[in-house]
């Protein structure tokens, strides 16, 4: 509270002061520092009746893996929340967690905390005093940002959570036809093979405008090759980029109806992370998301099946993991308790059993878990350290 009689100021002159300072307030464009150090508060006891409000929440962080939200109740309610993309990235790992401590940062990073719930879903009764911690971690990178619907009793709050400065790219940028020089979009197709047995592979393929730099991306199929939309006579640079082989860059113009072959060469590299294979939070639940750089992995074996390999996974830290008590899906994968070391080794397993169902000898695939033994950051202090700890990674051993 500003006292204006100390500042020497009349009650009307005060008056005047206040409402030319909230004026300023009203207007100013407020940028939020949203991390689990900085999150973005919220508390019921404060909050009217808003169903039909949005209140827009632009943030700048410090930390790109996770937007961390602090909620506090100060009545026994009923809470829910409602979490969804506000473009078609579909993909987030959610985080919520009951925690009543002074430093959460520290330990949700450094500690087991028990995880109430990883689904973009929730309702459950919370308690007068209670404070929840909820953050969202998109997979991909560029998104819009999210849709958050807050329910607490009468109340709801509408939020939608977008970066500062943020374009609104998405992971596909769709590529308009020209009408300036009467282009159209025209399909065009083709396939990507591995360059010793002539094969088809799986394979992700990049077609990047070299004047604007928008880009759009294709998975090329073993079984049926690509088929892309893109600008006619467009000049593209394009990248072909699969497991176990080199990268080739090439460029192209494209043709109506044409069909186009790209070749793959093997890489003489041995240790691979796998970027976009993920698993559920605290458990060894596979992502759909991680489809198609296990196919990746699978057609480069099937094109050398003498080769063997090491899948081995890894935690941040060596903390005891316990099974969520809300998750809703059944199955010991869902519902892990034990050992961070276990909980790596179960991953890595996920992985080989993944390749063997599709035919690759399970004699040639070792999994192996490390839990924290081999971490990147040694003592992480940031989502995004810890990010770089929790992985799961392959090693050629031996190829003929």
């Amino acid at each position: 509270m500003i006292d204006f009689r100390k500042r020497g100021l009349g009650v009307f002159q005060g008056l005047f002061v206040f409402f030319i300072l909230f004026l300023t307030d009203l207007n100013a464009q407020t940028v939020h520092k949203i991390n689990c150090l900085m999150p973005y508060e919220i508390s019921f006891d404060k909050l009217s009746q808003i169903s039909e409000e949005i209140r827009k929440v632009e943030f700048e962080n410090h930390d790109d893996h996770t937007f961390w939200y602090k909620i506090q109740f100060n009545e026994n309610e009923k809470f829910s929340y409602r979490i969804e993309s506000m473009d078609d990235q579909k993909s987030f790992d959610i985080y919520f967690y009951q925690y009543d401590g002074s430093n959460f940062c520290r330990s949700f990073i450094q500690n087991n905390l028990e995880l109430i719930s990883f689904e973009n879903n929730l309702e459950q009764k919370v308690l007068k005093g209670s404070v929840y911690y909820l953050g969202v971690y998109p997979l991909f990178p560029g998104g819009c940002g999210h849709k958050i619907s807050l329910k607490s009793g009468g109340n709801i709050l509408n939020l939608e959570t977008k970066k500062s400065g943020s374009s609104c790219n998405n992971q596909e940028v769709v590529i308009n036809p020209d009408p300036i020089l009467g282009k159209q979009n025209i399909a065009i197709s083709g396939k990507v093979l591995d360059d010793v047995s002539n094969n088809k592979i799986n394979a992700r393929i990049s077609f990047i405008d070299p004047f604007t730099g928008h880009q759009k991306q294709i998975f090329s199929t073993q079984k049926e090759g690509f088929s892309i939309d893109v600008l006619e006579d467009g000049d593209y640079k394009v990248m072909i980029q699969a497991f176990g082989y080199k990268d080739e860059i090439t460029a192209i113009s494209a043709q109506k109806g044409e069909s186009y072959t790209f070749r793959l060469k093997s890489s003489d590299r041995k240790n691979y992370v796998l970027n976009n294979v993920y698993f559920y939070p605290n458990t060894y639940a596979l992502k759909d998301e991680s489809v198609e750089e296990l196919e990746s992995i699978f057609s480069y074996l099937v094109n050398h099946p003498s080769t063997q390999i090491k899948v081995v996974g890894h935690t941040n830290g060596d903390k005891d993991v316990k099974a969520s008590r809300f998750v809703k899906e059944e199955g010991e994968e869902w519902n892990f308790s034990g050992t961070a070391k276990e909980l790596s080794f179960r991953r890595a397993s996920k992985i080989k059993d993944y390749l063997t169902v599709k035919g690759i000898d399970e004699l040639n695939i070792k999994a192996d878990g490390k839990g924290g033994e081999e971490m990147i950051v040694k003592e992480p202090l940031h989502m995004s350290d810890a990010m770089k700890n929790i992985r799961v990674e392959i090693t050629i051993v031996s190829q003929n």
